[in-house]
């Protein structure tokens, strides 16, 4: 993603009121609503309208119509609107070019108010090359689904807490100075990264070895396992004696982590093979450690973990650690946590929730029988007589001549609470009445009887038609005489023209009959 600040002096109070508001609503919303953004932002007249339009060719926020006219921030947007807080804190002036990319952060040189230079770090989660971060962090727990730019809060709202944290304890870390969204403020740091010396070009490599080893060894005293303690990860500083400054900390855990041991091993190893194959120098086996023997052997009593809540730390188990985080989100702290009337209120929230949606089923089984009932809409006949209704087969009701009601097949009376329904035996099938030989009864829409028979009103529907299409024909009939000429009548006086008597084919024209040879 490329960081454009050249809008950010064009961009007004009111732009960025709306861009907030943007971001307020994509808490519950993955696309806000134009409707919402306009009552978040409060503006009169309806500018959020515009402002919005403006902010879609500045790229900071993108649009969709599929479902509804909805906005969401864009990296761009959510980097403008994290780069003005940090600026409006006296922390950032300016910002310049791009001197480091990785799998999940950007690295950007900046100057703050009073000249002096700082690194910006902006994380960006998602990447192509590094999606699994849903499963290896521990960001997202107590919640299956969130979105990236709210992950990468997370992740630099934890290396900010790591890094103050490390640096009041004394370990060679940048100084943090602010952190605001998904970026980080902190020193430059002199040097450049370890993996940019050349292969065996390292004079005192066992020297900067055990230097690096005595950092593990620290972190881990304090009850902290760094792991991605690798070259890319140590800046060394060759015109100050090879000091080393540890960077990037968003991954760190604590010692209580049951992969612990597993993890610390992996850092030592992946430094040993560093040293051994490009700096060709390889450690004594005596110089190594383990996190038992460590933590056995270890008479600190500091414990960072605890202070910065490090995932895996035994203070919390992992419910807590993810209110923690929703909390530390929104600025607030944990109070306390009460698991037990937790669980209690998830319990009725889950049966109010399976009632509802057995209510709902009883609702929709109600109203597909009252759409089977339906019955078409009355009608008028000529004569002003109303026409029978067309009842719905399913739910009928016919009567015979002895004036028994006959329920149709698939409609059972409904047994009361407690009782089985009953089987249908022989005497209770349905009864077919033959209008031919008895009158039947049906029932019109406003549900009074009438003892017209279906032949009276098949008679009366044959007159109708054969009524309707008499006249049909004749006014047909009528308007095709007296068509005669250009005018219609012409000079014939309604006789049809010659042409008219003439044979034509399908495309109007006229043809020259085979037989008698006219045209």
């Amino acid at each position: 993603m490329r960081l454009d600040v050249t809008s950010m002096p064009y961009l007004s109070k009111d732009d960025y009121r709306v861009l907030t508001a943007v971001e307020m609503g994509m808490r519950n919303h993955e696309m806000v609503p134009v409707s919402l953004i306009h009552s978040i932002a409060g503006l009169r007249h309806g500018g959020s309208y515009r402002i919005l339009s403006t902010l879609l060719r500045y790229k900071l926020v993108a649009h969709t119509r599929k479902e509804y006219d909805g906005y969401r921030l864009s990296y761009l947007g959510y980097d403008i609107l994290a780069l003005r807080a940090l600026q409006a804190r006296g922390v950032v002036a300016s910002v310049g070019n791009q001197i480091g990319v990785g799998k999940e952060s950007d690295i950007f040189q900046a100057v703050g108010p009073d000249g002096n230079e700082i690194i910006v770090k902006i994380h960006r989660l998602g990447r192509t090359s590094f999606r699994a971060v849903r499963k290896s962090r521990d960001y997202l727990i107590g919640k299956s689904k969130a979105s990236w730019l709210y992950m990468s809060r997370l992740s630099a709202m934890k290396e900010f807490a790591f890094m103050r944290a490390l640096y009041a304890h004394g370990f060679p870390v940048p100084v943090p100075l602010d952190q605001n969204r998904h970026i980080v403020a902190m020193s430059r740091v002199p040097g450049f990264p370890l993996a940019q010396i050349r292969a065996g070009k390292l004079e005192y490599a066992d020297r900067i070895f055990n230097t690096c080893l005595d950092i593990l060894r620290k972190l881990a005293e304090h009850g902290l396992v760094h792991c991605d303690f690798n070259e890319f990860n140590l800046m060394i500083d060759e015109s100050n004696g090879g000091q080393i400054t540890l960077i990037d900390f968003p991954q760190m855990v604590s010692t209580s982590h049951f992969n612990a041991s597993e993890l610390l091993q992996r850092d030592i190893n992946g430094l040993v093979k560093f040293f051994s194959m490009k700096m060709k120098y390889v450690p004594p086996d005596e110089a190594l450690f383990t996190l038992e023997h460590l933590l056995q052997t270890s008479t600190n009593t500091v414990r960072i973990d605890e202070e910065v809540q490090a995932s895996g730390f035994e203070g919390f188990d992992d419910e807590d650690i993810s209110q923690i985080n929703l909390l530390a989100a929104n600025g607030l702290s944990l109070v306390g946590v009460d698991d037990e009337e937790e669980a209690d209120e998830d319990e009725d929230d889950v049966e109010e929730e399976e009632d509802d949606d057995e209510e709902e089923d009883e609702e929709e089984e109600e109203d597909g029988d009252e759409e089977d009932v339906a019955a078409e809409a009355e009608e008028l006949d000529e004569n002003g007589e109303v026409a029978v209704k067309k009842a719905s087969k399913k739910k009928a009701v016919a009567a015979t001549a002895d004036g028994e009601e006959v329920t149709p097949e698939g409609d059972e009376p409904e047994a009361e609470e407690g009782q089985r329904p009953k089987k249908k035996s022989g005497a209770g099938k349905k009864k077919k009445a033959t209008s031919a030989t008895k009158p039947s009864t049906k029932l019109h829409g406003d549900g009074v009887d009438s003892d017209i028979s279906d032949e009276d009103i098949k008679r009366s529907k044959e007159e109708r038609m054969s009524d309707a299409y008499a006249k049909l024909r004749s006014e047909i009939l009528r308007k095709g005489k007296g068509r005669g000429g250009r005018g219609g009548g012409g000079g014939n006086h309604g006789s049809g023209s010659r042409n008219n008597t003439k044979k034509r084919n399908k495309f109007g024209r006229i043809v020259r009959d085979e037989s008698t040879g006219d045209w």
